[in-house]
Formats: C-alpha cells, structure tokens, sequence
C-alpha cells in the first residue's frame, strides 16, 4: 500500500488516519473512550509489525524506514481528531 500515490502525495498516511478516525467514532458509541483508544492503538501497532514481519520470507523483512513512523503518526491524528469533533450538546433549559 506504500506504493499508492495521488500525484506526489502518497496515499497510505491518509488512510491511516482515516480507519483511525473512524473507528474511534464506532468504537466510542459502544465502549468507553479508554477502551476504544486502546483496540485501535493496538490495531494501529500490530498492522505495523505485520508490515514489518509477516513476509513469506526471512531475507524479505526489512527494517523499518520512515512509512512506519508516519503511518503511526497519521492514525494517531485520527484518534485525536474523534476528541475534537464532538456532537453538540442539547440545550435542555425551556
């Protein structure tokens, strides 16, 4: 997924942070924020290590370079963003 580019801006940090984002806003209806902070930083973490690890052959793991730390970065902006962007409040006064 890496390799996706829209003109010069690659596409995977976008989508990180876009499956990030949502689904912290599922996850949150249903469970608690602690709670829905922790699955999708897991998901966030263990999908890098699968980039990293889950090759079919030893010689083909690589280090990791500067995608990983973005990707990480990009769905942390997603977690974040599900803070900020709140449903506003009812007023119940009459």
């Amino acid at each position: 997924m890496g390799e996706l580019h829209i003109g010069p801006v690659p596409l995977a940090p976008f989508l990180h942070f876009a499956v990030a984002f949502g689904l912290m806003v599922f996850l949150k209806k249903f469970l608690s924020v602690k709670k829905s902070v922790i699955i999708v930083g897991c998901l966030i973490v263990l999908k890098e290590l699968l980039d990293i690890f889950a090759k079919s052959r030893i010689e083909y793991i690589i280090p990791p370079d500067i995608d990983t730390p973005i990707d990480i970065i990009a769905g942390a902006a997603g977690i974040w963003l599900s803070f900020k962007i709140r449903k506003p409040r009812i007023d119940q006064r009459i």
